[in-house]
């Protein structure tokens, strides 16, 4: 995978993420105003609340598997068991910064000298 590819890869799971947190109550209270009005019972909206707590669970998986685009290993993982830090500005095993050129990336361009 090219790294731009891998950085575009990061900012994919990252919103979806973000979306599945924030997005959370607006989506079940917009279900539930809607059930009440229409049905007179709010079983749809603790349906959609937790069909969206496992899409929630599962996109916030996805995104701390992120894998770093220079070593491979996980981005925001330690180890194996223990120690996830998705505030993480660097990865964890190789210090690689977010949205850094990797080695041997087409992007490390050196900038031109105007004299």
């Amino acid at each position: 995978m090219a790294n731009s590819d891998s950085w575009q890869e990061y900012r994919r799971r990252r919103n979806l993420s973000l979306f599945a947190l924030v997005g959370y109550v607006p989506f079940v209270g917009v279900v539930a105003i809607i059930s009440l009005w229409l049905i007179g019972t709010a079983i749809p909206a603790f349906i959609a609340a937790i069909a969206w707590m496992v899409f929630a669970l599962v996109a916030g998986n996805w995104f701390i598997r992120f894998r770093c685009p220079r070593c491979g290993e996980p981005f925001f993982a330690d180890s194996k068991w223990w120690g996830y830090n998705t505030f993480a500005r660097r990865c964890l095993h190789c210090k690689l910064p977010i949205n850094a050129p990797t080695a041997g990336s087409d992007s490390t361009t050196v900038p031109a000298n105007n004299v």
